[in-house]
């Protein structure tokens, strides 16, 4: 999805500039490794530099991301644990016009491997985020699981760049997705198929009405 003229970047506001202590300048390509899971986003990648989490944000998303930024909207969603904690950066890396860093979780765990109470608390994060995001013109793209991760007792959403415009019908296009990996698993385990359920969730087309 373009948002080639839907928002005009401006410089960030000096508050959101970085520390000093934080790095600055250009991240040697050699030194980044990319996160495998991100290679598909057309918005940006994740990749560790150092020990620490970042995401580099394409040319064409990062006015939307620097407007997101600088008028709070992020903070906001941050400071009631619907995302990941995310802040801006100096460093600069080729291909990407922006660059952030998130906050790292210890630990990774994915859908197929959760109990069914734990399936439905990712949705029910996944909703909440969706509809805290509806009155700043915001969506997500994508309504799968996989963006939401375990955090200390409960979900937290991960995938800044799933974020985007809402479109102009009002409709939100990860309504499917969330239906196919996170609902319909959900009514099968309710009506005692566990294990088919747990089988199909990994799939690519995840579990179709």
């Amino acid at each position: 999805m373009s948002v080639s003229g839907a928002y005009h970047g401006r410089p960030l506001h000096p508050a959101m500039s970085p520390p000093r202590d934080r790095p600055m300048g250009r991240i040697p390509s050699e030194e980044v490794a990319f996160h495998p899971h991100s290679h598909g986003d057309p918005a940006g990648r994740l990749f560790l530099w150092k020990g620490e989490l970042y995401r580099g944000i394409r040319a064409e998303w990062a006015p939307l991301w620097g407007e997101l930024l600088q008028q709070g909207v992020i903070q906001r969603l941050v400071d009631r644990g619907l995302l990941i904690d995310t802040e801006t950066t100096a460093l600069r890396l080729d291909g990407f016009d922006l660059v952030v860093r998130h906050r790292r979780l210890p630990f990774v765990s994915y859908p197929e491997e959760w109990c069914a109470t734990m399936l439905k608390d990712a949705g029910l994060a996944i909703l909440d985020l969706v509809i805290e995001l509806a009155p700043n013109g915001l969506t997500l793209k994508d309504g799968h699981p996989w963006n939401v991760l375990f955090d200390a007792g409960r979900f937290i959403y991960v995938d800044l760049t799933s974020l985007a415009p809402l479109p102009a019908d009002g409709g939100w296009p990860g309504h499917d997705s969330f239906c196919r990996f996170c609902l319909y698993p959900l009514l099968l385990i309710s009506d005692g198929h566990d294990r088919f359920a747990r089988r199909v969730l990994p799939e690519s087309e995840g579990v179709r009405a």
